[in-house]
């Protein structure tokens, strides 16, 4: 797990080093329509995290995202592959919890 959290973390410095929480979350709702019932899982895991990715939501989304958006997307489907899809949904939806109970926990900073 920890090797699957280092690359994740770096995926998510990489995508976006502001917003590490919407690769997560693109992860996450990419996974559960992915092992939804009846989900059409030919395409594979990558075909699904490249449209959670794509801001507008193209059925040809790998051939428009940024290339840091398409390599944090294929560092994700590695990780995904080498846990399982078990191991792999308890820890995208771990990290997106943890990470959600962060932003809610920060502080507003006043201004002066």
């Amino acid at each position: 797990m920890a090797g699957a959290w280092a690359l994740l973390e770096t995926a998510m410095k990489t995508y976006d080093p502001a917003n590490a929480h919407a690769l997560v979350r693109a992860a996450a709702e990419a996974h559960r329509q992915y092992t939804a019932p009846g989900a059409l899982t030919t395409s594979g895991f990558l075909h699904f995290i490249f449209q959670e990715l794509d801001p507008y939501n193209r059925l040809d989304a790998a051939l428009h995202l940024s290339p840091r958006a398409e390599w944090a997307g294929r560092v994700v489907e590695c990780v995904r592959a080498g846990l399982g899809d078990r191991d792999f949904s308890r820890l995208i939806e771990g990290i997106s919890d943890i990470l959600s109970d962060l932003a809610d926990e920060a502080e507003p900073v006043s201004v002066r």
